[in-house]
């Protein structure tokens, strides 16, 4: 039932098929990531995206369209970027989106504490901590113009959990990319 050829066997939990992978918990992981940042910083048409480095930009220029009109002109706009890595959607894009956008980024550790050393500035805010990112949000009176899931749900236990906390910041839209689906409504659970 699959139209992606980079899922494995079939498990009967979500925590079954987590314990047999690393994942991005790992050291190895961090390390590359950085490496292909940092490799990417040096030469501007590389770019680096999960660990890899790839040559050509994978610009959604109907996303963005899209993203851009749920945007108002002049005022600071708000999105949290769930999964967002480095703030990729945003560096691999800003060149088409709106100037006044400002990325909350939420990922693993080890990705936020590579966001956190080389991206400073007004444009990203880095949290490895959902209550973190929340008391933020909400300590500033932030209005989220739209949660992006790039290529992420599937990597998430419990979604129902994050589309409540999604709910609870009365977030305006929701904006899913890159997402596998399965034809049949049975939830299945597989290594990719």
């Amino acid at each position: 039932n699959f139209k992606y050829n980079s899922f494995k066997s079939r498990y009967k939990s979500f925590e079954e098929a987590n314990n047999l992978t690393t994942g991005y918990n790992s050291k190895k992981i961090k390390k590359k990531i950085e490496k292909a940042f940092k490799d990417s910083q040096k030469n501007s048409q590389l770019i680096d995206r999960d660990a890899q480095i790839v040559s050509k930009k994978n610009n959604n220029f109907r996303l963005i369209n899209h993203i851009n009109n749920m945007i108002p002109s002049g005022e600071k706009s708000y999105a949290v970027d769930f999964g967002g890595s480095l703030g990729n959607f945003h560096r691999i894009n800003k060149n088409y989106l709106k100037n006044n956008l400002i990325w909350i980024i939420f990922d693993k550790k080890e990705v936020i504490d590579i966001g956190k050393k080389y991206l400073k500035g007004e444009k990203f805010h880095f949290f490895s901590s959902i209550d973190l990112m929340t008391k933020f949000i909400k300590s500033r009176d932030i209005s989220i113009n739209f949660f992006l899931f790039g290529s992420v749900l599937q990597y998430i236990d419990k979604i129902e959990k994050i589309l409540r906390l999604v709910k609870s910041l009365n977030c305006k839209n929701i904006v899913i990319d890159r997402q596998p689906m399965l034809k049949i409504e049975k939830t299945s659970y597989s290594i990719q």
